[in-house]
């Protein structure tokens, strides 16, 4: 903690243009994972909500990486009727966790990052169809938010009800 406070005050004293964009940098760097933080945290309360509504127990889950995807796909897995639909839990961790792991293998690796995307985007399809009644918009302000915007989405339709085509 030393460090950065050694860092961020031998950056103001300088006044080079350098130091002025390392500081800036820093700041958004800050400002981001804050931001993310929040986005976590609203998506885990809105998933939590969801699976108390469902009747799901330990909805603890809903604040655990890649566990809460399973927990989602818990919620949503009877809503599509595709053959399947009943391995989805686990299709969303898989993509979950091969999006963050092919990341790094150049050429292969885009394409399982592309099937991941899918998945998690039919996924989100499938809880705003479930909870909305149009889904098309939200699925893509969650496209356009490159997924940012499913957790911030998920929190606002913690308490609403089943639309009527899920009844």
């Amino acid at each position: 903690m030393n460090s950065v406070i050694e860092l961020i005050s031998g950056l103001l004293s300088d006044g080079s243009e350098e130091h002025a964009r390392a500081l800036a940098l820093l700041g958004f760097i800050i400002l981001f994972g804050i931001g993310l933080i929040v986005i976590y945290i609203l998506g885990g309360l809105g998933l939590r909500r969801l699976a108390n509504r469902e009747g799901f127990d330990r909805t603890w889950r809903a604040f655990v990486p890649f566990v809460n995807l399973f927990l989602w796909g818990q919620i949503i897995k009877g809503q599509s009727s595709k053959n399947w639909a009943e391995s989805l839990p686990h299709l969303l961790v898989g993509a979950g966790v091969g999006v963050i792991v092919f990341n790094f293998i150049p050429f292969f690796g885009q394409f399982i990052i592309i099937a991941s995307l899918v998945v998690i985007f039919y996924a989100a399809h499938l809880l705003y169809d479930t909870y909305t009644r149009y889904p098309f918009p939200l699925l893509l302000a969650s496209i356009f938010s490159f997924g940012l915007g499913i957790p911030i989405i998920m929190f606002f339709i913690r308490n609403s009800d089943r639309s009527l085509s899920q009844l």
